[in-house]
């Protein structure tokens, strides 16, 4: 990586659809590891429910730029009681003046409308350690309310406690932690994700459970387009004589390649693409290119046959 990588502009995303897919994908590991005393009296046998329409009709679109993660879930407690989960992540990064009476409007509509008792959650993403409200308190002559929920700050964790962690869903609280440490850093994030990614393929999880984290790793930690990645990358997931098994088609590594075709423009371009991804990548996925570089699977064949030819000794 040389001079100047900071100044690269990393690609916009949008984080809070990465927060709330990881969130439905790991609900259990989710719960799990922010609130293990509720996550132990809930009765997963009985299944549980994600209440979007529920949100929808109570909380239309906001005018405002402000971003957050909403979720509300519906389960089963042991006991037999059904009981609902809000979590409300601040996702943008900056301070908010009203996020406390935000939460409690959360809670007492939530409330008042389906008269369901409610755990609260607010995860932040941001950077400052001094931000962290946990309570609204409302004052009028004699007439007072406090409402009080869980909080937890992403920036307070301990790094190499996250790394150790068992819950797959560390592994997500982790990429948050580094896109907080490599804001405007693009080698530091270059870095982060590298080991992080590297940790995610020495974890003994279930090969679902690693593809759908790389999505979201992929995402969360955005790079400008760099070589020197992707090579990296492939060497990580790739063993001799066969894959680790990731899938690419959700991840922007395969929307580099798309690009790349876009910006060659002519089939000769793409072939040549084609030839380098091939000479650099023993064993790359035939489908997958032919996927993105818009080339039939009999032409990445021959492609492939003319590198090979190419490597033999003479």
């Amino acid at each position: 990586m040389g001079e100047g990588t900071n100044d690269r502009r990393v690609v916009s995303l949008d984080y809070d659809a990465l927060w709330k897919e990881v969130i439905e994908e790991f609900f259990q590991e989710f719960l799990h590891f922010f609130a293990p005393d509720v996550y132990a009296a809930v009765d997963f046998r009985k299944g549980y429910e994600f209440l979007e329409q529920e949100l929808r009709t109570l909380f239309p679109d906001s005018k405002s730029e402000k971003k957050y993660t909403d979720k509300l879930a519906k389960l089963y407690l042991k006991s037999g009681e059904e009981k609902w989960i809000l979590t409300h992540i601040e996702v943008q990064g900056s301070r908010d003046l009203d996020f406390s009476e935000r939460m409690f409007r959360y809670f007492y509509r939530v409330y008042d409308k389906y008269d369901r008792k409610i755990f609260a959650l607010a995860l932040f993403s941001d950077e400052s350690p001094s931000y962290k409200p946990a309570a609204y308190k409302y004052e009028f002559f004699d007439t007072t309310l406090t409402y009080t929920y869980r909080t937890y700050k992403i920036v307070e964790q301990n790094e190499e406690e996250l790394a150790r962690s068992k819950n797959p869903f560390s592994m997500a609280v982790l990429a948050g932690l580094y896109v907080v440490k490599s804001k405007k850093d693009i080698d530091a994030r270059y870095q982060f994700k590298i080991n992080l990614i590297r940790l995610l393929l020495e974890k003994e999880w279930q090969r679902e459970k690693i593809e759908r984290l790389f999505v979201f790793i992929d995402g969360l930690l955005k790079l400008p387009i760099e070589k020197s990645f992707e090579v990296e990358l492939n060497k990580m997931v790739r063993k001799e004589g066969g894959s680790m098994g990731l899938t690419w088609d959700r991840s922007n590594l395969a929307d580099m390649y798309y690009s790349k075709g876009k910006m060659e423009g002519k089939a000769e371009g793409k072939i040549e693409l084609v030839k380098k991804w091939l000479e650099e990548e023993k064993n790359a996925d035939i489908q997958l290119i032919a996927k993105v570089s818009g080339l039939s699977v009999e032409e990445i064949r021959k492609i492939k046959e003319e590198v090979q030819t190419k490597r033999r000794p003479h």
